[in-house]
């Protein structure tokens, strides 16, 4: 009965106890209760932190790669600063003795910015400066989002789609200079709309480019009238094979003119920018509301270091008083050490650098060569017939510095207009040689 008796009692004791400690216990899980309140509170206010911008708390990422990026951290607005210097030194001369040129020149001066708005909408903005003038370069806005069905919508200047070497950045060709029909038919930037489609299937990917455009931001200048306006469009499309990469594609621009003060030539440079004289040339053919129309055709392979690339392009004129067809193409190839093309929708991009220089490396190297020819004569315009062969050798220090060098070598047969102003002489013949050294950065 003792044990009893002691075990109650100390069963009693214990519930006394239990019961004396419980209010410290409550206290300790009440002050726990509010640490993790706080701690939510913080939680909630950082998140908070990163929605759109103007709000308290905004959150933004940057880096520099290699200028600076801006970016929000829910990822719904970006700003990145662009820009490219091109610095020149070049000669040229020609067989007959009226042209002999030395000279420097900022070939490419531009400072701008791209970005990415409520994550659908996309913005570029880059102006050149060189020349000691002004000019817009890219001025547009595009929707990227999805509610088209992946059909991206830019509105304002930007290129038109024709030509893979024309539309590769001047930062990312091969040679100093792009191809001779491309500048000779003006494929260049215009003011419209631009609707573009890409998708990839079974490993075969491709892209669609359509626009409609009407002047550029100049309002002025022969090459592209104010009044008139043109309509283009491209399809391009690629496949990798193991290592192999190749790429087809074909585009159409059709252009008339509408004002009385419109005309047109078509007109070429002895290769190098240092100079404003033409090697070939066509007087103004066009008249209000004739027509010229183009095609083109493209191709490209990349195996590793080695790539090759050609393309040929035709221009047909429909005017008052003669019809007229004009041509050229080009085919070159080239291979890197120590880096290699990238390529992307349709495009050639920005080169790989496997070990920059500054990163333990001695950067890469790229030798290529370019045979290029044009025609500007037919019918009634003997505006010359131009080939040349051009050799580039290029060093890229990193995937954003380039210092290259560039040969050409060039005839001109046929050449029978504007004699006082294109050079050649009575045969309508004549040749030239051309070096262009360039010291390049771009960000």
């Amino acid at each position: 009965m003792v044990s009893h008796r002691g075990a109650l009692a100390g069963g009693f004791l214990t519930a006394c106890l239990a019961l004396w400690s419980m209010p410290a216990l409550a206290d300790r899980l009440e002050s726990l209760q509010r640490q993790i309140d706080a701690l939510n509170a913080e939680v909630q206010e950082l998140k908070a932190g990163q929605g759109a911008p103007g709000e308290q708390g905004d959150c933004v990422q940057w880096k520099f790669d290699p200028a600076p990026q801006f970016a929000s951290c829910d990822g719904k607005f970006e700003a990145n600063l662009r820009g490219r210097l091109q610095v020149d030194a070049g000669f040229v001369e020609d067989d007959i003795g009226n042209l002999d040129v030395e000279g420097t020149e900022a070939r490419r001066a531009r400072l701008g910015i791209q970005g990415r708005a409520w994550t659908v909408v996309k913005y570029k903005f880059e102006a050149d400066f060189s020349d000691n003038s002004v000019s817009v370069e890219d001025a547009n806005i595009q929707y990227a989002g999805d509610a088209l069905g992946g059909i991206k919508v830019l509105v304002g200047q930007t290129k038109i789609p024709n030509s893979l070497d024309e539309l590769t950045s001047s930062r990312f060709t091969t040679f100093a200079e792009r191809a001779a029909f491309t500048d000779a038919f003006g494929l260049t930037r215009q003011l419209g709309i631009l609707l573009s489609y890409d998708n990839e299937v079974n490993g075969i990917g491709y892209a669609i480019d359509l626009g409609a455009f009407r002047g550029n931001f100049s309002g002025d200048g022969p090459d592209q009238p104010q009044e008139g306006r043109t309509l283009a469009g491209r399809l391009a499309g690629w496949t990798k094979v193991n290592d192999n990469l190749f790429h087809l594609g074909g585009s159409v621009r059709s252009r008339s003119l509408g004002d009385t003060d419109s005309d047109i030539d078509y007109e070429l440079r002895p290769f190098v920018h240092v100079t404003d004289d033409e090697i070939i040339g066509t007087n103004a053919i066009l008249d209000p509301n004739d027509e010229d129309l183009f095609f083109g055709l493209e191709g490209a392979w990349r195996w590793e270091g080695f790539h090759v690339q050609g393309e040929w392009g035709q221009v047909s004129l429909d005017t008052s008083a003669d019809d007229v067809t004009f041509n050229g193409w080009y085919v070159d190839a080239g291979y890197f050490i120590g880096g290699r093309r990238t390529y992307s929708k349709g495009k050639f991009g920005r080169p790989v650098v496997e070990r920059a220089v500054g990163a333990g490396g001695w950067g890469a190297f790229q030798v290529a060569y370019r045979f290029d020819t044009v025609d500007l004569s037919d019918g009634t315009q003997l505006g010359g017939e131009l080939s040349q062969h051009i050799i580039a050798l290029n060093w890229w220090l990193n995937r954003h510095t380039l210092l290259s060098l560039n040969y050409a070598n060039g005839d001109v047969e046929n050449n029978f207009l504007n004699a006082s102003d294109i050079n050649a002489d009575a045969n309508g013949n004549n040749g030239f040689e051309a070096v262009n050294v360039r010291a390049q950065i771009d960000w």
